[in-house]
């Protein structure tokens, strides 16, 4: 069962991935994984942007021949336009089959969390946004959690959401 992780970035959450899948691919703009040789067997590295079709090529190359697939995009979407987004998304449906898995983690509106800290702008997304438009493109929602305290960071504690959906 491989893993996805785009947007890896310092591969923090790829370390995690390549302890309980076989095949874990790595995607993000700039190459910051896990350079360990023990994880080179399991390790797919895809450098490019989200906003590359060749991108997505290459992922759909990678992952092709897998029967089963689980998308993980930590912060990413907070990160994205609202064109980006739908591109994100057209992208990503184009490459999954159905039984796939995704999971989203981003931030939510907060009146206590600026839209810029420490120098990173991120875009906040209501949840039944996120979820209608992923449900136009035949995925369902299997879970959602909207809390504090799943991502601090630098004594920052913003209104975090986690959506688990499923390709039809």
């Amino acid at each position: 069962f491989p893993s996805h992780d785009r947007g890896a970035g310092n591969g923090r959450d790829t370390y995690y991935f390549l302890e309980y899948f076989n095949k874990v691919l790595y995607v993000d703009q700039v190459d910051g994984r896990p350079k360990e040789p023990v994880y080179f067997q399991h390790l797919h590295v895809v450098i490019g942007s989200i906003e590359q079709p060749q991108t997505w090529k290459d992922i759909r190359d990678l992952i092709i021949e897998e029967n089963k697939v689980l998308y993980y995009a930590r912060f990413v979407i907070h990160a994205l336009s609202q064109n980006e987004l739908e591109g994100f998304i057209f992208n990503l449906n184009s490459i999954a089959k159905s039984g796939d898995e995704l999971v989203l983690e981003y931030r939510v509106q907060d009146s206590d969390v600026d839209l810029i800290h420490d120098n990173h702008k991120r875009n906040f997304y209501d949840p039944l946004y996120i979820k209608s438009h992923f449900t136009r493109n035949n995925w369902i929602e299997d879970s959602i959690i909207v809390s504090r305290g799943l991502a601090i960071y630098k004594g920052e504690d913003p209104l975090i959401c986690r959506q688990y959906l499923t390709k039809l």
